[in-house]
């Protein structure tokens, strides 16, 4: 599972918020689950994640879409 957290909504006191990169999430041989921390990592206002084909198409909120080939980086 590839998840993206990236939010840049702005709190009253705080200012403008940046979530985080993302993270891949699998399970490990014994069937736990693992996160892969340097798998994936998106910068930006993320809004959307599509799966096509092998590639994953990343919509950024005021920016370029990316596209992503991900591999085993074990």
């Amino acid at each position: 599972m590839l998840a993206v957290q990236n939010d840049h909504a702005v709190e009253v006191l705080g200012g403008r918020l940046d979530v985080g990169t993302g993270f891949a999430l699998t399970l490990d041989p014994s069937g736990e689950p693992e996160v892969l921390p340097h798998y994936w990592s998106v910068r930006g206002d993320v809004r959307s994640v599509v799966a096509v084909g092998n590639t994953i198409v990343v919509g950024i909120d005021g920016g370029k879409t990316r596209a992503y080939t991900p591999t085993d980086r074990r």
